[in-house]
């Protein structure tokens, strides 16, 4: 009995382990303005060891009209991905 008991605790500990794991990367956006009185928007994302985001599929969008330009956006680095056998860029 006490040996099903330990077991059943071991296993539902370990599912509340891998219920607690971070998320991979994060998001956070601030605005400021500038000097000559424009709205900047700056996004930045962190990233956990091991993980990647494939800089193709980063979007940043505006709704209602606003338009954004980019004015520093960091190259990515080349990295070799073993799910699709390519050569992509990633942050």
């Amino acid at each position: 009995m006490q040996t099903k008991f330990l077991i059943i605790i071991s296993f539902l500990l370990g599912f509340s382990a891998i219920a607690d794991v971070e998320e991979p990367f994060s998001v956070s956006a601030s605005f400021r303005k500038s000097d000559d009185g424009q709205v900047l928007l700056s996004v930045s994302f962190s990233i956990e060891n091991h993980y990647y985001l494939y800089a193709e599929q980063i979007q940043v969008e505006a709704s209602g009209g606003v338009e954004l330009a980019p004015k520093k956006i960091p190259q990515p680095k080349q990295k070799h991905d073993a799910l699709t056998g390519t050569t992509v860029g990633a942050y």
